[in-house]
């Protein structure tokens, strides 16, 4: 278990760095934080961990915040796109 942990770790950490690579630290950063919400899934799945209502209104501010941060970037990329054409 522990060896497919780290794996999956490794896999998360590559990820995260190509996507940096591709745009904004601001977007990734924001995301990087839903891996609360995954966290809170798997412990629910795995060792049947009840979350708690703080968890559950962090999760819903982080996914809804997350979700606000990408419409804005990309408002602001068909602006650009437009002041270029």
């Amino acid at each position: 278990m522990l060896v497919v942990a780290g794996g999956l770790n490794l896999l998360g950490n590559i990820l995260y760095n190509k996507a940096l690579r591709h745009t904004s630290s601001t977007n990734v950063a924001q995301l990087h934080y839903t891996q609360i919400f995954f966290g809170a899934l798997l412990g629910y799945a795995i060792w049947h961990e009840m979350p708690t209502w703080n968890l559950i209104v962090g999760s819903i501010l982080i996914v809804v915040s997350g979700l606000i941060v990408a419409a804005q970037a990309q408002k602001e990329e068909a602006a650009a796109r437009a002041a270029a054409s």
